[in-house]
């Protein structure tokens, strides 16, 4: 079985320390979050090394709100981030997501 993997790239006029600062602050993800999902970072501090984990409210038609736990998988200062998301309880029981779902995917930048 081949492993998915979609990537999307870009020149951004901008140092990379400036961009990767920017993603390295869960606050800052619902600016980058094309999905409208993405509501906010539950906790203010920003990702530093493989091994932290960030939570951000989330919300979904089917789901409701809920909670990811966000593991940090990947981590290259100024160069690289990644996590693996974890989802949480949501709020409508008949959800799917019935906690501590690790997704089949990882979120990297």
């Amino acid at each position: 079985m081949s492993e998915l993997k979609i990537t999307e790239s870009r020149d951004i006029n901008t140092p990379a320390t400036r961009i990767f600062s920017f993603l390295a602050d869960p606050a800052m993800h619902p600016q980058v979050d094309g999905t409208g999902m993405l509501r906010s970072a539950v906790e203010n501090r920003p990702i530093s090394k493989v091994g932290d984990v960030f939570s951000v409210s989330m919300t979904h038609w089917a789901r409701g709100n809920y909670i990811t736990e966000n593991h940090v998988v990947e981590f290259e200062q100024d160069r690289r981030i990644a996590w693996a998301p974890v989802a949480q309880k949501s709020e409508r029981s008949e959800s799917h997501c019935n906690g501590g779902t690790t997704e089949s995917r990882w979120w990297g930048w």
